[in-house]
């Protein structure tokens, strides 16, 4: 079942990691990414793949996302090591806050 949007914890933005990415310069840039990043790995149980054998790359992830690419890559080592998102071998971005999240789904699902 496609999931129509997600659900933030009221107090998301008032998180000391969130608060703490927003800070950064570009920080704002970084977190509307890492929302936009959220949304997507809710659709596939936390990870970021194309198709179920190809990882997105930062290329891939900037069309998607309408982000500029050296916005992605700043972005993603940021998130890495804030611990927003971990990066598995076969380069696969996992995100456990997308399995967590709140969601709906629409009724014609």
């Amino acid at each position: 079942m496609a999931k129509d949007y997600i659900l933030l914890n009221k107090n998301f933005f008032k998180r000391n990691d969130v608060r703490i990415l927003e800070s950064l310069p570009d920080g704002k840039k970084y977190l509307l990414f890492y929302i936009q990043l959220l949304i997507e790995a809710s659709k596939n149980d936390g990870r970021l793949l194309f198709n179920m054998d190809i990882p997105y790359t930062e290329s891939m992830l900037a069309a998607i996302t309408d982000t500029d690419e050296s916005t992605v890559g700043e972005a993603i080592k940021c998130l890495k090591s804030l611990g927003f998102i971990r990066v598995l071998e076969n380069g696969t971005i996992f995100i456990s806050e997308a399995m967590n999240t709140d969601y709906s789904t629409s009724k014609d699902d």
